[in-house]
């Protein structure tokens, strides 16, 4: 059996991994870079200063004071050599935003998926949907 789909409304999988401008991704003109932990981890072993460099990120984290593109530029540290990955999205939305959070589809080497039981609960929901369009439960009989 063949079976079209159309995309009606947007669908995301999420990983359940949630990322925010603190220390997870910058926000650029094309898109968003996406922090390496472990790099901005070092950072902060490698501080001339750790004492200062410490409290000026939790000015950051906490009080929401600046983003991270700004703190690491104050410091002297260019977050280019921090970036994992960079994603191409409409930025616009996003820009000024200091604490938006991104969710994460699930992926997989090939990238994102929908897996086979939300494909299921789609198809599901689709045919409840065409049932009731056509009578629903008046239509049955006990």
């Amino acid at each position: 059996m063949k079976v079209a789909v159309q995309t009606i409304t947007p669908v995301c999988v999420s990983s359940g991994e949630k990322l925010n401008t603190i220390g997870d991704y910058i926000i650029e003109e094309k898109g968003v870079a996406l922090i390496d932990q472990k790099k901005l981890g070092n950072i902060f072993l490698e501080a001339q200063a750790p004492l200062s460099f410490a409290r000026d990120f939790a000015r950051l984290a906490f009080r929401r004071e600046g983003k991270l593109v700004d703190f690491l530029r104050e410091h002297g540290i260019d977050y280019n050599a921090l970036v994992r990955c960079r994603w191409s999205l409409n930025a616009s939305s996003l820009s000024g935003q200091h604490s938006r959070l991104l969710t994460v589809t699930l992926t997989s080497a090939q990238g994102a998926y929908l897996p086979g039981s939300s494909l299921k609960g789609m198809r599901r929901s689709a045919l409840l949907f065409h049932f009731f369009q056509q009578g629903g439960m008046t239509s049955l009989r006990w």
